[in-house]
């Protein structure tokens, strides 16, 4: 029986070793079953600066103020300090200071 952490890190390995994702995988698959029983294997991305624009241009969206066209961007500026900079730009149908 394989340590666990070392389970895992052959397992990763497999995964990043490889620039080409399908390759990396299905190395990772051969791995894993070797050890455990499985049918499929499966990657997902998880993309929270994605989610954070996407949710800056639904709060845009649902106000009554911002004009629906041109249509509200958002765009990532800069990396801070533990954080990511993102710009909403919009049109409003009224002056702000």
């Amino acid at each position: 029986m394989v340590n666990e952490n070392e389970f895992f890190r052959e397992a990763t390995l497999r995964i990043c070793g490889n620039l080409r994702i399908e390759e990396g995988l299905h190395a990772c698959f051969r791995y894993i079953s070797q050890h455990i029983p499985a049918d499929r294997i499966y990657l997902e991305r998880n993309e929270p600066d994605l989610e954070a624009m996407r949710i800056l241009v639904d709060v845009a969206r649902a106000n009554d103020a911002v004009l629906p066209e041109p249509a509200p961007i958002v765009t990532f500026e800069d990396f801070g300090d533990n954080a990511l900079t993102l710009w909403l730009r919009c049109y409003t149908d009224r002056e702000y200071p």
